[in-house]
């Protein structure tokens, strides 16, 4: 007999994604999206052929309107039984022509041998013959009275045997690949003259003569198939383009399918053809999903009529904070109600508002590095710093409010929208959100197993022996030679932001900087020289910020997790890191300090303006991101030296964010000096590059611009230094 629980177990709700059927009704404008293409393909005044792409990012519905549409094209087949569903009225019907619809999964032919323009003409077949047409076909052909007509019957034979499996060997490379055109041209010239024939007998435009029907080839998830599977669909629809009885319906994603074309060209090394020029050519009509207005979000949400109270409730917060996409909200709320569930079963949800557990979700959602950040604050300290980002986000104005949280909220938009909102109600004290932070199921019974092989990536790489320069106090350093390099992004750059616009050549003398970032180990000979008790290091603002919060190490000093002696130190304000170059230049009685913005980006992208250290492909294998890291400070030199610069500078991609001198002024590219540019005079903020490990690619970009006020102190902020050529 069960044990007698102190709550009831719950089961979570998990909803399904799949396009709607046929009776559901579609949401978003389909039915208005459905009725006119319908509408524009069933027209006989529209020409053939023609190829229509219906584009936007998975999950936004493409599946669903070319769903839609295909069932309002399959009701012209019985005009004179019923009135289609996109026409007015009956004399309108009357000037429509049949269509005829085929639906081609491109991306299951994804590595298999058999041509796509092959697998293709068999699936135009195989819905002929669903049909009856084949077999109307063959026995108009058995007629002794049409000899003439053998010909074609017996290709359709020989095809036929092919696509189902018969034994007969044809190399079915012939229908797709040019080179092979050339010894198959006679075999092909009469397929072609054959199947324009057949698809006219299909559609009803016997001899060519008549204008009442076409083919409607739907082609959907093409962004699913592999780069070179999405150019031979490409390709195959090239060569129904002079077959005016055609229509084609693409879905995908444009982006993806620019990049596949791109990366084509690149493996084949043509050059001159751009993705957009080569899509121009085949897709005459695009049209790209719009946006999702929320008020339709929130309405979507409702209608997957949610079981649990608390969480109607929170159908603003949600619509608010998730991506407008309907297979990201399923998939959030999928999610939100697991995790609830885990939190219910295993006793972890007493004395707890799920209002409040569905809003720390839908902020990790919204604000993804928010809240990492606010994970590796102190427990004290998180709720507290939440709070302050809505009173902001509400409009509370502050100075010290707009330093600790503007940079969250100029990132992410939703995250705004959410905090700004009224029902948005934080009500939790920092035991439950720590719950909420590191949800974890009932303990279980450990089974002791093998041990399994170490996975493959680059945080198992164990940290190569070091020499005895690069564990000493003193920072090493490399030499970056005078000379000019390039500044900032170019316009046509999608990854940059505003404030790295324009580009443009600087020119800086030659100078040193460090090999790493400032090492926990290298920083702890600061604290114990007396750094933090000496006010000569410190500018005046710094030495009144460290007085006021009795600062005498760096924010994350005791917490061994940020303290092992070959990481970068974290936890420093850019008055700490300007106090250590000013400590660090008397012990040696060399000139050290905080690199230049300009400093900092010539030693980490070299004189041609490199996207990454490396180059302008990225790379996890070589930086401390997201995209590759184990989501915490490595030691330096880690991703060396695949990760470099082109002056041997490690971890300038990612690992920590490191503080340069300047102070930050959005506009300062248009009017900074073209030589040995050292920042605007004042500001509110200083600048730090590099990005770290809380950060994506994008900001881990050599150009890339992030600011904090001086003094903000995070678990992913450090420094390097600079120097002049008489250190070492």
């Amino acid at each position: 007999m069960p044990e007698e629980r102190d709550s009831l177990l719950v089961t979570p709700q998990i909803f399904a994604d799949l396009p709607l059927k046929p009776e559901d009704e579609a949401r978003f404008q389909f039915e208005a999206y459905a009725d006119t293409f319908a509408r524009i393909i069933a027209d006989p005044e529209t020409d053939t052929p023609l190829t229509i792409g219906i584009s936007g990012e998975w999950g936004t519905g493409k599946t669903t309107l070319m769903k839609a549409i295909r069932a309002r094209l399959d009701q012209t087949r019985e005009m004179d039984k019923h009135l289609p569903d996109f026409v007015n009225s009956q004399e309108e019907a009357t000037g429509l022509r049949v269509c005829k619809t085929v639906w081609f999964n491109a991306w299951k032919y994804a590595g298999q041998q058999e041509a796509m323009f092959v697998a293709l003409i068999e699936d135009i077949l195989r819905e002929m013959r669903r049909d009856g047409f084949i077999n109307r076909l063959y026995a108009s052909w058995n007629d002794p009275k049409e000899p003439e007509i053998r010909v074609p019957e017996a290709l359709l034979s020989t095809l036929t045997r092919v696509f189902t499996g018969g034994q007969i060997d044809i190399d079915q490379t012939a229908f797709y690949t040019e080179s092979r055109f050339k010894t198959h041209l006679a075999f092909l010239d009469e397929f072609q003259t054959f199947f324009d024939r057949l698809l006219n007998w299909y559609v009803g435009r016997e001899g060519g003569e008549g204008k009442r029907g076409v083919l409607v080839v739907f082609i959907d998830d093409l962004d699913r198939c592999l780069p070179d599977k999405t150019i031979e669909v490409l390709e195959t629809i090239k060569l129904f383009l002079d077959k005016p009885a055609c229509v084609f319906v693409l879905g995908a994603a444009t982006k993806v399918i620019q990049s596949a074309i791109e990366a084509h060209y690149e493996t084949e090394k043509i050059k001159g053809v751009t993705a957009r020029d080569y899509l121009d050519k085949i897709i005459q009509l695009r049209f790209e999903l719009p946006p999702i207005r929320q008020a339709d979000m929130e309405a979507f949400v409702q209608e997957l009529k949610l079981r649990d109270e608390a969480l109607l409730s929170s159908l603003e917060i949600i619509a608010g904070g998730v991506r407008t996409n309907p297979r990201r909200v399923k998939t959030f709320i999928n999610y939100l109600e697991l995790q609830w569930a885990l939190l219910v079963n295993s006793g972890q949800a007493r004395g707890t508002r799920r209002q409040d557990f569905t809003q720390w979700l839908v902020l990790t959602e919204a604000g993804p590095d928010f809240c990492d950040y606010t994970r590796n604050l102190p427990r004290a300290e998180r709720v507290e710093y939440i709070l302050g980002a809505a009173a902001l986000a509400r409009g509370e104005e502050g100075e010290v409010l707009r330093e600790r949280h503007g940079q969250w909220l100029d990132r992410y938009p939703r995250l705004r929208r959410v905090l700004a909102q009224r029902g948005f109600a934080f009500q939790v004290d920092p035991d439950t959100l720590d719950r909420f932070i590191f949800l974890s199921a009932p303990p279980v019974e450990v089974v002791e197993e093998a041990p399994a092989p170490p996975r493959r990536g680059p945080r198992m790489a164990v940290p190569r022996e070091r020499a005895v320069s690069e564990l000493a106090e003193v920072p090493e350093t490399v030499l970056v030679p005078a000379g000019p390099f390039l500044m900032g992004s170019t316009e046509d750059n999608e990854l940059a932001y505003d404030d790295e616009h324009p580009q443009h050549q600087v020119e800086l003398d030659a100078f040193r900087i460090g090999r790493y970032p400032v090492t926990n180990a290298q920083y702890a000979r600061f604290i114990k020289e007396g750094g933090y008790e000496n006010q000569d290091y410190w500018t005046e603002a710094g030495w009144a910020r460290r007085e006021a919060e009795s600062i005498v190490q760096p924010r994350f000093w005791e917490e061994p997790q940020w303290n092992q002696p070959h990481h970068p130190v974290v936890g420093v304000s850019w008055y700490e890191a300007l106090a250590y170059c000013r400590w660090l230049s008397e012990a040696t009685s060399q000139e050290f300090h905080l690199p230049s913005e300009a400093e900092w980006e010539k030693a980490a992208r070299g004189e041609h303006g490199r996207e990454w250290p490396w180059g302008n492909e990225f790379d996890p294998q070589k930086a401390n991101t997201q995209e590759g890291g184990p989501g915490s400070p490595t030691p330096v030199g880690l991703y060396s030296p695949a990760g470099d610069s082109p002056y041997g500078a490690a971890d300038m991609a990612g690992n920590v964010c490191e503080w340069c001198q300047d102070w930050l002024a959005e506009d300062y590219y248009q009017r900074s000096p073209s030589e040995n540019p050292s920042g605007p005079e004042k500001g509110s903020s200083r600048l730090l590059r590099g990005g770290s490990w809380l950060d994506g690619q994008r900001f881990a970009r050599c150009p890339f611009r992030f600011r904090d006020g001086p003094d903000d102190r995070d678990p992913d902020f450090g420094f390097r230094v600079a120097a002049s050529l008489s250190s070492p």
